[in-house]
């Protein structure tokens, strides 16, 4: 298969996940002297951050992290149910891929498993680590590598995980179809007991040797552990949000619903005992950070860019930042979900579906405006899905949708959308046309943010009202946009944290993924992120690169998704923690510690 061409620009990595998951309003480290980031793009943030902290080898010690959040995380701790970044960022402690990387994200071995590739064969042949054991001791088999295909295939698990990229498994459509009790491309060359399983594709793809692809899956679950807990039921059950098993460096200890977990050391982890004698994550309101950060109640806690210039200076914390994989974008929601075959199909009719009216709004809105304002020289506007860090995948000459309200008014002229006496457009059926808008909270800026778009489409003559006349909770919000239907809501802004291959970040939004929550689907994307896919992109580097090109330039063109903004992840870090990394590819929980 191809070898990815190092992706990455200067100084940045990506996200230890192999998941795409919904965000609200991340080995081994190398010493903090060598390791500053370093802005070269145009569309970049104005100012630079250090990725490590100090090295050392103290043991013992209970480190408190904080997680920033306005409302109680939702306890999906299996990753094939998980859809909140929230969930997955408390559970790195415990939750490790099956993997081992280097930093820009190459699977290598020597890790908990070994994946070897035949692509003559077309298979993939992933084999355990003989140490490893989940935390209640029991060792893990070639089982409990099968076992995550069966929660993501099955349709009772109705899980977002399942789409178009896993069908390229032999048998595995037939199983989510209900026409086969098992998966035929999965196999165990020494039973199910064994040390390794052989996946069987269709196509070898471009990428399979980068960890976060899609094409399979990079955890394992612990078969003994979940097999009597009906797959309708496993969302609700104590195996998957009160006692989770999983054979990471440390153990849930305990969890406060919906606020804190705390993790105590796995003794039976494959490397030895980790360093802390405890971790705990609790969910922190952003309203409080400022106040949280200078009582210095945490060793670990993110800084909001709307805090920065209040905390930047406080003592005894190093602050470490990189550029995000995560983005903010809005989209229009033009269709729905069919679950039973797994496709979103697009209403003709839907009030969103002309081009000129998506293209109008983002060129209404003043997103550099926004930036400046509350970013405090830490964020920047996006001009596409695929950010700056995937290096030459991302196409540089993109000027996205910067604020150009002539442009909109000429884009809703042209498209009959006429001005009425009341200051507000009619369809082109001349009919009065409101826009229901949805918005989550979690931001104290986000009310001022979200008032001032709703100012900027009225001024080109669009009315547009807020979903129940609030913003939405957060998880609420994702309740809703999970909805198979339509629904009340015609555009939507969320954003998302991406995994770290490009055609993953380009596969999510086909018509084939429950997770395109505009529900959109079109024949063009849908052909284009064909050819991210095909043998040719997997054989050819520079097809590769174009089609990744082409497939943005008609995401821009179509705008059903409109990129708005990034901003650095930037984190206080107690100057006593060490062997800690905002690098994204950082995934080293076990060697954390904490000096005297």
């Amino acid at each position: 298969m191809i070898k990815l061409k190092k992706i990455l620009s200067a100084g940045v990595t990506l996200l230890a996940t192999t998941m795409m998951v919904a965000c609200g309003s991340s080995n081994s480290s190398s010493s903090s002297s060598s390791s500053s980031t370093k802005n070269t793009d145009t569309n970049s943030a104005k100012v630079t951050f250090k990725t490590d902290s100090k090295k050392g080898d103290s043991k013992g010690g209970d480190l408190k992290v904080a997680e920033i959040n306005d409302t109680p995380f939702s306890a999906d701790w299996l990753p094939e149910i998980q859809t909140s970044a929230v969930d997955e960022h408390i559970m790195r402690w415990a939750s490790e891929s099956l993997f081992k990387t280097d930093d820009n994200f190459n699977i290598q071995d020597g890790g908990p498993a070994n994946i070897k590739f035949d692509d003559k064969a077309k298979t993939a042949t992933i084999t355990i680590n003989p140490k490893l054991k989940w935390s209640d001791g029991k060792k893990v088999i070639a089982k409990d590598l099968e076992y995550p295909y069966e929660i993501i295939g099955n349709k009772d698990t109705e899980s977002e995980r399942y789409n178009d990229q896993y069908e390229n498994i032999e048998g595995m459509k037939e199983y989510h179809e209900g026409k086969a009790k098992t998966i035929s491309g999965i196999t165990y060359p020494k039973g199910e007991d064994g040390d390794s399983i052989v996946i069987h594709f269709k196509e070898i793809k471009t990428g399979m040797d980068v960890s976060g692809n899609g094409w399979y899956s990079e955890n394992a679950e612990p078969y003994h552990y979940l097999k009597d807990v009906a797959f309708k039921d496993l969302k609700a059950s104590k195996q998957n949000k009160v006692a989770p098993l999983f054979f990471g460096p440390y153990k849930v200890k305990h969890i406060v619903g919906g606020q804190s977990v705390t993790f105590e050391p796995n003794e039976e982890y494959y490397r030895g005992k980790p360093k802390l004698d405890s971790v705990t994550v609790s969910i922190v309101n952003p309203a409080t950070l400022t106040q949280q950060i200078k009582a210095h109640k945490f060793d670990i806690i993110q800084v909001r860019s709307s805090n920065w210039k209040s905390v930047k200076n406080t003592s005894g914390y190093n602050y470490l930042g990189v550029k995000p994989m995560e983005y903010t974008y809005l989209a229009f929601r033009v269709g729905s979900l069919d679950r039973v075959k797994n496709v979103n199909t697009e209403n003709p009719k839907a009030k969103m579906g002309n081009q000129n009216l998506r293209q109008a709004m983002a060129y209404a809105m003043n997103v550099d405006q926004v930036v400046d304002k509350f970013s405090n020289g830490l964020g920047y506007r996006d001009t596409t899905l695929i950010p700056t860090a995937f290096g030459e995948f991302h196409d540089s000459k993109a000027k996205g949708f910067p604020y150009d309200p002539a442009k909109a008014k000429k884009l809703l002229d042209d498209a009959g959308y006429k001005m009425g006496k009341d200051g507000y457009r009619t369809d082109p059926k001349g009919k009065d046309l409101t826009i229901t808008f949805a918005a989550m909270s979690g931001k104290p800026e986000q009310q001022a943010i979200v008032n001032n778009y709703i100012q900027k489409w009225k001024e080109v003559g669009l009315k547009v009202k807020l979903l129940n006349g609030k913003l939405t909770e957060f998880n609420s919000f994702y309740d809703n946009l999970k909805s198979t239907s339509q629904g009340n809501i015609d555009v939507f802004m969320a954003a998302w944290s991406l995994s770290s291959e490009p055609s993953a970040a380009a596969s999510m939004w086909s018509s084939n993924q429950p997770m395109n929550f505009s529900r959109f689907s079109s024949k063009t994307n849908d052909k284009l992120i064909r050819d991210v896919q095909s043998q040719a992109s997997a054989t050819n580097h520079d097809h590769f690169v174009k089609s990744m090109i082409k497939w943005q330039d008609n995401m821009n063109k179509e705008a059903y998704i409109v990129p708005l903004d990034r901003a650095y992840n930037v984190y206080a870090v107690n100057k006593k923690v060490e062997n800690y990394s905002r690098k994204l590819a950082f995934n080293d929980y076990y060697n954390v510690g904490l000096s005297k």
